[in-house]
């Protein structure tokens, strides 16, 4: 038997933006090296298997600390903001009937592994790092 690390485009952990407010204050009253409590799955979760093979899906597996997710999400609504989608967005959610806004919030994070993370723009998910 043999085990790899997987990285499947069908397991993600997710971050959005509004959840600035609350890592800023988790890094100031827990500290820089807090970890991100990422959602934790049963081992039969962790693993998936190809015929004799087994296969340690990353997206369950992520060590990231609350600092580092924040500025991860800082640079994403940055960036994001600066689309016309982005603004767009911005927009309505001020102007507009915010609550009834549908769909993923531009600047909301993907951690599909600890090295693939992606932000939505507003019109397509982009690549980002540190």
């Amino acid at each position: 038997m043999k085990i790899t690390r997987v990285v499947s485009s069908e397991v993600w952990q997710t971050v959005r933006p509004d959840m600035a407010k609350v890592l800023k204050l988790w890094v100031d009253a827990k500290g820089e090296n807090y970890p991100y409590p990422f959602q934790e799955r049963s081992a039969g979760q962790l693993l998936r298997t190809f015929g004799k093979d087994v296969a340690i899906l990353e997206g369950y597996n992520l060590k990231f600390t609350a600092q580092s997710v924040l500025k991860l999400l800082e640079k994403a609504i940055l960036i994001s903001g600066d689309t016309p989608e982005g603004m767009e967005y911005q927009i309505k959610k001020v102007f507009g009937p915010g609550d009834k806004i549908k769909g993923t919030e531009p600047g909301t994070l993907r951690f599909y592994s600890n090295r693939h993370i992606c932000f939505w723009t507003g019109k397509n998910w982009r690549r980002i790092t540190l």
